[in-house]
């Protein structure tokens, strides 16, 4: 097993509320990530982030097979502005490589 963590900061002198949610799949792409990696973590739900506040959001995961490997889509959006903090979508997969 390995960690992965993301670090997320409001950059904002005002208080903001996050829509967090990890999907398994990547749109387009033919491996399913729950085929592939077992990710333990905060995976639905809200975080909530005072004026420059920062969270660090971790996950651990277990590679279920050797070679390029999907991670589940993290996607992150704040209710205020309605935009994307964290956005994994198909434009923009992460992969990582596991050795056999």
């Amino acid at each position: 097993p390995f960690d992965v963590k993301y670090c997320i900061k409001n950059q904002t002198p005002y208080h903001q509320k996050l829509n967090l949610s990890m999907s398994e799949a990547h749109p387009g792409d033919n491996l399913d990530a729950s085929d592939t990696v077992l990710v333990s973590g905060f995976v639905n739900g809200e975080v909530q982030l005072g004026p420059s506040e920062s969270r660090i959001l971790c996950y651990s995961a277990l590679a279920m097979r050797a070679g390029k490997t999907p991670m589940p889509a993290l996607n992150i959006s704040s209710q205020r502005y309605r935009s994307w903090v964290i956005n994994d979508g198909q434009e923009k997969p992460r992969y990582f490589y596991v050795m056999p």
